[in-house]
């Protein structure tokens, strides 16, 4: 059966998951939710109603974690009645773009400060949407709570500009996602809160930033080949781990190898490396968590828990340990450079197999990034992989 258990979790663990979670939903997550919904959104009525101008900034700092869990939604109807029964919403929508300048702020520095080629691209992108649409969460998910401190800061600019807010009693006069390319919203035919508006963008965007900058983050280092310095372990701090080459060969990406399942992407980030010699070495120190019994593929899990899977050769579990050697157990304690398998590379390609072996890290989704050297070829214990 271990020799199965990789390729059943690719099945077993979505169905699971929605064999349990769906009727949790009904029966628990859904009333929860409302309950808490409601409970939001009274209370933030309660704090507007007693809190005078204060209550702006202390639901602009507050608003991002209502968005990361999904939590801001209960607000809405509160705005679309505000709208409707006052003609303008004093509260919500102007929450609303303090913080979303704030996360696009945020991001925006970190594209400028960071020197991961990876991140700049995103933060830089993200930013750009949450200022343009006010769509925060790829900003959001994708930099701010990652880094942690940018969101801090995310907080400081958004309560900043919702005290100046909060002072010159801001309104939007319809229910749209507050953006600069809804600034229409801050309209009326008899009002007009436009330039109050950009004002207050202004101070969110320029207090953020400057918020981030100070407060700084644990910056991941690119995993470029350029970038990567070299050393003996993955253990190497919080700011990114490394994967040196368990085999000498030639690289692949690992979209393009003639299997679906590594393809995919479905068992996690990584590369793939045609080998040129039949001899297979630690990419890290770290303990087997799973050996299997044909030899063919390999579990290894890092002393920062990063689980590592190295396949070799596609479809060659139906070799049944033919022309592979290894005697490492299960728990076995190893270290980088370790030669872990042996195996006969002209008689699997003789036996008419693909040598292609992939090197995945299967917890991927637990990391920003998983950045493979940009080569040709690589040697053993050449830089493979960065994980952010």
């Amino acid at each position: 059966m271990e020799i199965y258990t990789d390729m059943i979790k690719v099945f077993a663990e979505p169905l699971l998951i929605v064999i349990l979670s769906v009727p949790l939903t009904f029966i628990v997550i859904g009333p929860v939710g409302n309950f808490i919904s409601n409970l939001v959104a009274d209370g933030s009525m309660f704090i507007y109603n007693h809190g005078g101008f204060i209550a702006i900034p202390i639901l602009a700092m507050v608003y991002p974690w209502l968005v990361s869990i999904g939590i801001h939604k209960a607000l809405s109807p509160v705005s679309i009645s505000l709208v409707a029964e006052r003609g303008f919403d004093p509260i919500i929508r102007v929450v609303a773009l303090c913080s979303n300048m704030a996360q696009a702020a945020a991001s925006l520095a970190v594209s400028f400060k960071t020197k991961n080629k990876a991140l700049k691209s995103l933060a830089f992108s993200s930013s750009m949407t949450a200022f343009l649409g006010g769509i925060t969460e790829p900003a959001m998910y994708g930099v701010n709570l990652k880094l942690k401190k940018p969101m801090y800061a995310s907080m400081i600019g958004g309560a900043v500009a919702g005290l100046f807010a909060g002072i010159v009693k801001l309104k939007a006069f319809i229910y749209v996602t507050p953006g600069l390319l809804s600034l229409a919203m801050w309209i009326s035919e008899d009002e007009n809160y436009l330039f109050l508006a950009i004002v207050t963008l202004i101070i969110s965007s320029i207090v953020t930033f400057f918020a981030t900058w100070i407060l700084g983050f644990d910056d991941p280092i690119d995993g470029s080949e350029d970038n990567v310095e070299s050393t003996k372990s993955v253990n190497i701090g919080e700011k990114y781990a490394k994967l040196f080459s368990p085999l000498k060969g030639e690289l692949i990406k690992l979209e393009d190898v003639e299997d679906e399942t590594f393809a995919s992407g479905i068992m996690g980030k990584g590369v793939a490396i045609k080998p040129s010699e039949g001899k297979l070495y630690a990419p890290c120190d770290g303990i087997v968590s799973a050996i299997f019994k044909t030899g063919h593929a390999i579990g290894i899990t890092t002393e920062d828990d990063i689980e590592v899977l190295i396949h070799i050769g596609i479809d060659t579990v139906s070799l049944e340990g033919k022309y592979f050697h290894s005697s490492l157990e299960k728990g076995q304690r190893i270290k980088q450079g370790d030669l872990l398998v042996e195996f006969d590379l002209e008689k699997i390609k003789e036996a008419g197999y693909d040598t292609t072996t992939m090197i995945i890290i299967t917890n991927s989704n637990d990391y920003l990034d998983v950045v493979p050297v940009n080569k040709v070829s690589v040697n053993k214990s050449d830089d493979l992989l960065a994980i952010i």
